[in-house]
């Protein structure tokens, strides 16, 4: 039997656990890829919009409060592709143990320690890629709030060059 902490594990437990575990980290990377995917959308939805602003206000003499909606937009823009940048930039994503490390390392033990040793890899790989995720999480949220305060002063801008 293994140990875990001082305490013997079953070699039943351990395998169960093992297979419950075992490819998380990849269940983790598609998460990531599918958030990378809708940072993508949300920002090429924010360009699109930012695009609209043109037909806000055909006349460059238009009012102060339309030009002041306008930079508002932009500014939310800007700020909507900063976070998409943060959110898409390169990040390190951990795996478990891969075939050329499980025989340099691991090559002289029992398959339960290989199992074990294998537990704890990915235990630490899934608690490092939940920061991640939970980060991606964070600017997928900004870049909502973000896209959707553009959204609404072009919106207003168009409408108060008509109306206004």
């Amino acid at each position: 039997m293994a140990e875990s902490g001082g305490r013997q594990v079953r070699p039943e437990t351990l395998a169960f656990i093992f297979g419950l575990v075992r490819d998380a980290p990849e269940r983790q990377l598609h998460d990531l890829e599918a958030l990378d995917a809708k940072m993508v959308q949300i920002f090429g939805a924010a360009s699109i919009v930012i695009g609209l602003a043109g037909i806000s206000d055909t006349n460059l003499d238009g009012s102060t409060a339309v030009k002041a909606l306008l930079v508002g937009a932009l500014i939310a823009y800007f700020a909507t592709a900063v976070v998409s940048f943060i959110h898409l930039r390169l990040r390190e994503f951990r795996r478990s143990l891969h075939a050329d490390t499980l025989w340099n390392e691991l090559w002289q033990r029992d398959v339960g320690e290989i199992q074990h040793a294998l537990v704890a890899d990915i235990a630490a790989a899934y608690d490092y890629n939940k920061q991640v995720l939970h980060e991606k999480g964070r600017t997928i949220l900004a870049a909502l709030v973000l896209a959707g305060i553009e959204i609404v002063l072009v919106g207003a801008s168009i409408t108060w060059s008509r109306v206004g």
